[in-house]
C-alpha cells in the first residue's frame, strides 16, 4: 500500500511539472480516502485546482492540509490567492504575514504586501483573471526530462514546449489573440489516410471535416470558451483522426480551466448529454435540481440529483454526484451544481466542482 501511494503521489508530480493540472486532479481526487491525512496530497490537489481556476476545490485542499501540518508556506501562499479570489483581501494580508513571520526572507510575502499597498480589491481580481499572480505563488517546479521519459510522454512534452518557444517568438511583437497552449494545433497535415479506425472511433471525419473541426477548436481555445473546446475535442477523440492529432488534442484539453458561478458560460442540457454521453466525458454542466439519497462522509459527500425537479414539477432524469469539498446538504433542498461529466459502467456521473442552494422564489 505504501509503496502504491509513493508512486501515484510522485507520478501526479510529475504531471503538476508538465502543466498538466486536469491529470492530476484526476488521477488523485479518487483516492480522497487513501490520502486523508497526507497534507502534501492536499497541497498539490490544491495548487492543482488552482491552475485550472477551480478556487472553491483549491479553497477546500489548502485548507485541509493547513488542518493537518499546520503553517506550510507553500499552503499559506496558495490560500492567500484564494482568499483574494473571494475578496478576502484581509485575510490574504494576514496570511502574508505570517508567511514572513516563518520565513523572514520569503520573496513571494514581501512582493504580494508591497503590491498590496498600491492595490485595490478590483485590480487584485483583474490580475487572477488574467492568471499574472505567479510572482506571489511558490516557484512552479521544473520538468525533468530523464523522469519525463520515464512516464513515456517526453516526445510529446518536447515537441509541443520547441512549437511553442517557435511560435511565441513569432508573435513577441504582434500577439494578437493568442493564447498559450494553442500551439498545440498550429500544423497542417495534407493527408489523414494514417487515421486511426479502431473500434473506438466512432465518428468518421473526412479530411476537409477533420481540418474544419481542428480550426473551430482552435478558434473556441483562442476565445476562452473552454467548455466547447472540451465538447469538439471529443468529437477528434472519437474520430478516424490519426492518433498525433488525437494526442495534440487530449494535451489542449488538459490545460483547460475549470469554471465556477462567476464565470460559467456554454452550458448543455440533460437531454443534450443523454444523446450520446461519451461526447461530453469532461465537460461541465451547470445542471439545477432537487438533492436526494445524501450520504455524507468524512471526505466526501455522495448524493442523486433530481434534474429539473427543483420547481417540484417534472425530474429530467436522476444523475448521481460525487463532491469532495464542505457542504451542508440535506434531501429535498433545491440546488444549483456546476460538475464536471463522466461515465461510470455506462452511467452519468457528475464530479461537483461547485455549489449553491436555490432558495424559495428564486428562478
Amino acid at each position: 500500500m505504501k509503496r502504491s501511494k509513493r508512486n501515484d503521489l510522485h507520478q501526479a508530480e510529475m504531471l503538476f511539472a508538465a502543466k498538466k493540472y486536469a491529470q492530476v486532479i484526476s488521477l488523485l481526487s479518487p483516492q480522497i480516502f487513501l490520502y486523508r491525512k497526507e497534507a502534501k496530497y492536499h497541497r498539490l490537489l490544491g495548487f492543482a485546482c488552482l491552475y485550472t481556476g477551480d478556487f472553491g476545490g483549491a479553497y477546500s485542499y489548502f485548507q485541509r492540509a493547513r488542518d493537518i501540518s499546520g503553517s506550510d508556506i507553500s499552503t499559506l501562499l496558495g490560500l492567500a490567492l484564494v482568499m483574494l479570489r473571494r475578496r478576502k483581501t484581509t485575510e490574504a494580508l494576514r496570511l502574508w504575514l505570517e508567511v514572513l513571520d516563518l520565513d523572514p526572507d520569503n520573496r513571494q510575502a514581501k512582493k504580494a504586501l508591497n503590491m498590496a499597498k498600491i492595490l485595490e480589491e478590483e485590480d487584485w481580481l483583474d490580475i487572477i483573471e488574467k492568471r499574472r499572480y505567479s510572482p506571489i505563488l511558490p516557484a512552479h517546479p521544473r520538468l525533468i526530462k530523464r523522469l519525463i521519459v520515464r512516464w513515456g510522454v517526453a516526445i510529446l512534452v518536447i515537441a509541443a514546449i520547441s512549437v511553442a518557444g517557435i511560435l511565441v517568438s513569432s508573435r513577441l511583437l504582434n500577439p494578437g489573440d493568442y493564447r498559450i497552449g494553442q500551439e498545440l494545433l498550429d500544423f497542417e497535415l495534407e493527408d489523414y489516410s494514417q487515421g486511426d479506425y479502431s473500434r473506438f472511433a466512432t465518428i468518421i471525419l473526412t479530411d476537409r471535416e477533420l481540418d474544419a473541426e481542428l480550426q473551430t477548436v482552435q478558434r473556441l481555445f483562442r476565445q476562452f470558451r473552454d467548455n466547447l473546446v472540451r465538447y469538439r475535442g471529443n468529437r477528434i477523440l472519437l474520430s478516424n483522426a490519426p492518433l498525433d492529432v488525437k494526442d495534440r488534442v487530449a494535451l489542449l484539453l488538459g490545460q483547460l480551466s475549470a469554471p465556477d458561478f462567476t464565470d460559467f458560460n456554454d452550458n448543455f442540457s440533460y437531454s443534450d448529454v443523454q444523446q450520446d454521453p461519451a461526447l461530453y466525458h469532461g465537460v461541465y454542466v451547470m445542471w439545477r435540481g432537487r438533492v436526494a439519497n445524501v450520504i455524507t462522509a468524512e471526505d466526501r459527500i455522495q448524493f442523486d440529483l433530481l434534474v429539473g425537479f427543483e420547481s417540484g414539477r417534472v425530474v429530467e432524469g436522476r444523475v448521481p454526484v460525487l463532491i469532495d469539498f464542505a457542504a451542508e446538504l440535506q434531501g429535498g433542498e433545491a440546488v444549483e451544481l456546476i460538475g464536471q461529466l463522466s461515465t461510470r459502467d455506462g452511467s452519468l456521473l457528475i464530479r461537483g466542482s461547485s455549489l449553491r442552494l436555490i432558495r424559495g422564489g428564486e428562478e
